[in-house]
C-alpha cells in the first residue's frame, strides 16, 4: 500500500513537471515567433498610412508629405481601376537603403505582401503600391503577365512617359510585336523597362480607348490573347497594334507634364 502511494506521488510530480516544461516551451517558441528586425524600429503614422523606420532614418523629417503623397497615389489609382480606396491601415517599411532591405528582407528589389510595403530608396514609390492595390482588384495572377507588369509601370509615378519608349524602340528597331509581348515571359516591371514600358503604353491605350472594364476583361481572360482581342473588339492582332501605335505616337508628342496630365485625366 505505501508502495502504491509512493508511485502515485512520483506520477503526479513527473506530471507536474511534464507541464511545466511544455508550457515554458510554448512560450519560448512564441516569444521566439514575434520577434523580427524590425521591434527596436520607430512609428510615424499619419491618418490610414503607417511608416516603420530605424533611429536615425535621413528621410524622418519628411514622412508626412510622402504619407500625403502615398494617399494622392492611392486615390488615383484606385480610381483609374474604379475600385474602392482601402479602408485599412498602409504599413510601409522604410529601409535606409537597398543595402538594409536586401539584407533584412532577402529580396532584391522593394515588395509589398499583404498590407505591408518593404521599401527602400533608389526606387519609385508607385512600382509597389501597384503591388499592394492590384490583388485588392483581382487576386489573380492574369495568364497574359504583361498586363500586370504594363499596369504597375503605368502607375510607377516616375513621371516618365512610356509612349516616347515605345515610339523610340519603333525607330531603332528594338520594337517588339504585340503578339509576341502577349506571350513573353521576360517582362519584369521590377527589373526592366523595356518591355515593360511598352506593356504600359499597351495597357494605357486599352483602358484610354476602350475603358477599364474592357481591360479588366483582358487581365482576366483565361483563352489566348489573340482569340480574346477577335472575340471582344472583333480586331486582329496586327489590326490593334496598328491603332495602339497610332495612338502611341501621339501621346509620344507631349512632354512629361503634359502627360502626367494626360494619366490622371482617366481617373474618371
Amino acid at each position: 500500500m505505501k508502495n502504491t502511494v509512493l508511485i502515485m506521488k512520483f506520477a503526479a510530480t513527473l506530471m507536474i513537471v511534464v507541464l511545466l516544461w511544455g508550457c515554458s516551451g510554448e512560450e519560448q517558441e512564441s516569444s521566439s515567433k514575434l520577434k523580427t528586425p524590425y521591434d527596436d524600429w520607430k512609428t510615424y503614422s499619419y491618418q490610414n498610412i503607417e511608416i516603420r523606420y530605424p533611429v536615425g532614418h535621413l528621410q524622418e523629417g519628411t514622412f508626412e508629405d510622402i504619407s500625403r503623397v502615398y494617399q494622392t497615389m492611392i486615390k488615383r489609382a484606385c480610381g483609374l481601376l474604379h475600385i474602392n480606396v482601402p479602408g485599412d491601415t498602409l504599413r510601409i517599411i522604410y529601409h535606409t537603403g537597398f543595402g538594409q532591405g536586401r539584407e533584412l528582407t532577402g529580396h532584391e528589389y522593394p515588395y509589398a505582401t499583404g498590407d505591408t510595403i518593404f521599401f527602400w530608396l533608389p526606387s519609385f514609390y508607385g512600382p509597389t503600391l501597384m503591388q499592394y492595390l492590384i490583388p485588392r482588384w483581382h487576386p489573380e495572377e492574369p495568364r497574359h503577365i504583361f498586363l500586370k507588369h504594363g499596369l504597375i509601370a503605368l502607375l510607377d509615378f516616375s513621371g516618365q512617359n512610356y509612349h516616347t519608349s515605345t515610339a523610340r524602340h519603333i525607330h531603332t528597331d528594338r520594337f517588339i510585336p504585340l503578339a509576341e509581348l502577349a506571350v513573353t515571359i521576360n517582362v519584369n516591371s521590377d527589373t526592366e523597362r523595356y518591355e515593360s514600358a511598352m506593356s504600359a503604353s499597351f495597357v494605357d491605350y486599352i483602358i484610354y480607348t476602350y475603358g477599364i472594364k474592357t481591360f479588366d476583361s483582358l487581365y482576366l481572360s483565361q483563352r489566348s490573347f489573340e482569340d480574346e482581342v477577335r472575340n471582344m473588339l472583333d480586331l486582329s492582332l496586327d489590326s490593334l497594334q496598328e491603332q495602339w501605335l497610332e495612338m502611341s505616337g501621339e501621346a509620344a508628342k507631349l512632354d512629361t507634364a503634359g502627360y502626367r496630365r494626360y494619366i490622371l485625366e482617366q481617373e474618371g
